[in-house]
């Protein structure tokens, strides 16, 4: 006959668990997340602050990004882009409006040996001058400096095989900058400007909110060489952990790659294996792909990539000829 345990040991034993268990969660609790990376072999960096300081400064001391030295210098001393009048040579293909001429009055002289003109009467009312309405400004192309003409593209279709396939208006796309033309070198070049504002917006409009079965993007904050993304991933389909991750920009400037994982304004190394390096990695190597791929028809303008730049709140695209 199998003999039972008394009542008392199971509940000693279960006071026990239940003791160890809430150990554990309140230094989880006390120790936050940070305490349970570092048990995942997650290796601290410093605070992010330090980190982009550092990447900055490794920026400077290795080759620049190939922008035009235009581009490279404007970008590099303006806080926002100041406007630029462009001409109508420069904006060959964008229509412009030219003011009216304002009519002034004049009293015509009656050539010689003609009937005197009538005066009219006193009480005739005078005729009102119609008001003259305000001419629609011409757009103007902040980066009118390296273009020798350029136009805003009416239609915009953005596709990569097995990844995206969209078609837009030029005015959909929630660009701040859009412009389409030749360079000073009559080379094909196209210019995207977005801002962080942008982000959601295309989200929303294009992307479901950014949210798949993996992952679900919140936030993106653009830096100097890359950007900080913040959202969550979904780990082994069990629950969804909340993630800011660095991308930095490749050396060819199209690609980027991970920079590390952000937890209480500090920087961890992503380690090389586990379910949340494998996420990450894969989604990497998605954006990637899609980024090598693109194509961007403007109008009637087929172009690629030619490379990305990111400053503190804007993200900039340069395109070539696709062909």
């Amino acid at each position: 006959m199998e003999k039972t345990r008394p009542p008392r040991r199971r509940l000693r034993r279960f006071l026990i668990v239940l003791i160890i268990l809430t150990t554990l969660i309140g230094a989880a609790l006390l120790f936050g997340p940070a305490l349970i990376l570092r048990a995942l072999n997650f290796v601290p960096r410093g605070s992010v602050e330090t980190y982009w300081h550092e990447v900055e400064q490794q920026s400077i001391t290795s080759e620049p990004q190939a922008l035009p030295a235009i581009l490279s210098t404007r970008l590099a001393t303006r806080v926002a882009l100041a406007p630029t009048a462009v001409s109508t040579e420069q904006v060959s293909n964008t229509p412009s409006v030219t003011p009216m001429p304002t009519l002034a009055r004049t009293a015509t002289v009656p050539p010689t040996g003609s009937p005197q003109a009538t005066a009219l009467p006193t009480n005739t009312p005078t005729s009102v001058s119609t008001p003259i309405p305000t001419p629609t400004p011409t757009p103007t192309n902040p980066f009118a400096d390296y273009f020798s003409s350029a136009f805003q593209p009416q239609k915009v279709h953005i596709f990569s095989r097995g990844y995206l396939d969209l078609s837009m208006n030029g005015s959909q796309t929630s660009a701040n900058a859009l412009w389409i033309g030749k360079d000073t070198g009559n080379q094909p070049l196209g210019i995207i400007e977005f801002d962080e504002n942008a982000i959601p917006q295309l989200c929303q409009l294009y992307f479901n909110n950014c949210r798949d079965p993996r992952f679900r993007i919140d936030k993106v904050d653009f830096r100097p060489g890359g950007m900080e993304v913040y959202g969550s991933i979904n780990v082994v389909g069990l629950f969804w952990q909340q993630v800011g991750v660095v991308f930095l920009l490749d050396a060819n400037n199209v690609t980027l790659h991970l920079g590390g994982m952000i937890w209480n304004d500090e920087i961890y190394e992503v380690p090389k294996s586990g379910q949340i390096a494998t996420t990450l990695t894969d989604l990497t190597n998605r954006g990637n792909a899609a980024l090598k791929g693109l194509t961007i028809d403007a109008d009637n303008t087929h172009m690629t990539i030619a490379q990305l730049y990111f400053d503190d709140n804007r993200f900039i695209v340069v395109l070539k000829d696709a062909s």
